[in-house]
């Protein structure tokens, strides 16, 4: 065997490659056939066309067998006139210039072309909702017989377009519908409404349908009637019965109101549901606790920088889920991932309550919860955490001066030590809530042992610890000793061990030793 032998092995180089950028793989065209081999198609893999970047049409046409990824953000004749990709599987088309005078049938005539290995497509009309799709777009979408994505954004949908836009939303398994204009369909989907049940009719055509749906509406133009559109969004989300996952992206009260109270409608339309996520919902308490008395027994709940105030909490914990059969049950009995992020309305109270009463929980998530309201509260049922992200936070005024106010305050911070050693599955751990960017002062737990360190010997399969955001800790080596102990399994630990620089050299060598990264800020 000679000694360059191994380049000429395809399965070697092609993992070589994956380290190498895309300026690198061009210098290494040159090493050997091999490399010239495995490396050209990943570079011509994926092709992006923009006001930046120019390629000839005669080096597309050299290298167009190659094209997996097909990504146009400048409006282009001469791409969307190629032919012949026979491995082309994503085609993304995006238009950022609203001053464009575009020929969408070019558009169409591309997507029919290679409507045999088209698996993803996304038509993005950047702030360009004057531009009306022609009817043969959506047929030739619904040509595409390996469809698994579909995204649409910012564009106008015409009444006699609408049946056509159904019937594309139901190919795909994943489905993103971002900033649409549905005005014009506003009669149609009345008509339909009395129609749309998850028990009774079900219009043939649209059989199927996503089992993932994803829906913004931050940048509806402010002059539209925002109520109604988004009413028109949760009309025709309410179409697609078997979808599993829905993520709804607002930031306006009215558009997203009228959106859930769209969804809320009876019958409940959407009896497959199993994670539901509002990111930046502006919609009122009233208004989540109504949907959430009507929604099945969900997995996976996420509320983030949306209002949930007592109402939702009541709703969660006594709202009756739709279960088959007839029978209810608790929503907070079905859930295993919970997160409440960014909602400054959830109180330690409420977060202490979930805390009491979600049995199947494996990751949560909430802003803050006080010692104070975690030791006067009842036992955590949710054994089965694997993740816990809440600001654990230090609320007791001590008086240093007052020994029965220390004694105090040390057996209640002692009983969250006990309420956490509970929870021996944990295996990511931030007391102080962890959010990128975040650095103001979360003053935590004492974690030194004579505060109750040693309580949480029976988290064995502990892998992240982080207090990052509290500058007041004072632990010194015999904690970090503790921890590498105990704690077999910890690879990342994050926060402010101590004051004193000497000191925190130590204890990192100490981490460093035992195969634990220590980030302190």
């Amino acid at each position: 065997m000679t000694s360059g032998s191994l380049f000429d092995i395809p399965e070697i180089v092609d993992e070589i490659v994956d380290y190498l950028s895309q300026r690198d793989r061009v210098t290494c065209l040159r090493v050997c056939r091999t490399f010239y081999a495995v490396i050209l198609p990943r570079i011509w893999g994926t092709v992006r066309h923009s006001t930046r970047v120019s390629l000839t049409m005669a080096e597309l046409e050299r290298h167009k067998s190659f094209i997996k990824h097909l990504e146009l953000s400048a409006f282009s004749s001469e791409f969307l006139a190629l032919r012949g990709l026979d491995q082309v599987a994503t085609f993304e088309f995006y238009v950022v210039d609203e001053t464009l005078d575009m020929d969408m049938t070019l558009v169409t005539d591309f997507i029919a072309a290679h409507s045999s290995t088209l698996q993803e497509i996304a038509i993005y009309l950047w702030r360009c909702c004057t531009v009306k799709p022609p009817k043969d777009l959506w047929n030739a979408i619904t040509q595409c017989s390996q469809l698994s994505s579909v995204k649409i954004s910012n564009m106008t949908i015409p009444a006699e377009s609408y049946s056509l836009l159904l019937q594309v939303c139901t190919k795909p398994s994943s489905l993103h519908i971002g900033d649409v204009n549905l005005s014009a369909c506003s009669e149609i989907q009345q008509q339909n409404s009395d129609n749309i049940s998850s028990n009774s009719h079900v219009d043939p055509a649209l059989e199927g349908g996503p089992q993932k749906i994803s829906v913004t509406g931050r940048f509806i133009d402010e002059d539209d009637d925002l109520a109604l559109q988004g009413r028109n969004q949760g009309m025709m989300i309410r179409h697609f019965h078997r979808v599993k996952s829905l993520e709804l992206r607002g930031r306006k009260c009215e558009y997203d109101t009228a959106l859930i109270e769209a969804l809320s409608r009876n019958p409940w339309a959407l009896p497959s549901l199993e994670s539901l996520v509002f990111w930046r919902s502006d919609t009122t308490d009233s208004t989540l606790a109504g949907l959430s008395k009507l929604l099945p027994p969900l997995t996976a709940l996420t509320l983030h920088d949306t209002h949930f105030g007592p109402l939702s909490l009541q709703a969660l914990l006594m709202g009756q889920g739709l279960q088959p059969g007839g029978h209810s049950s608790q929503l907070c009995e079905s859930l295993t991932t919970l997160r409440i992020t960014k909602s400054y309305s959830v109180r330690s109270a409420m977060v202490q309550r979930l805390l009491e009463s979600c049995p199947k929980l494996t990751s949560f998530t909430a802003n803050a919860v006080t010692v104070t309201d975690i030791a006067r509260g009842q036992e955590w049922v949710c054994r089965d955490l694997k993740e816990l992200n809440v600001h654990i936070k230090a609320d007791g005024q001590v008086d240093d001066e007052d020994p029965e106010s220390k004694k105090q305050f040390s057996e209640m911070q002692r009983l969250v030590f006990m309420k956490l050693g509970k929870l021996t599955k944990l295996e990511r751990l931030y007391i102080n809530y962890y959010y990128p960017f975040t650095s103001m002062q979360m003053t935590t737990l004492d974690l030194r042992l004579e505060a109750g360190l040693d309580l949480l010997s029976g988290l064995i399969n502990l892998k992240v610890f982080s207090f990052d955001s509290d500058f007041k800790q004072q632990m010194g080596v015999q904690e970090i000793i503790w921890i590498t102990l105990h704690w077999r399994k910890l690879g990342h630990l994050a926060g402010r061990l101590n004051g004193s620089s000497s000191v925190v050299e130590e204890m990192q060598s100490i981490l460093k030793a035992s195969g634990v990264v220590s980030i302190i800020p």
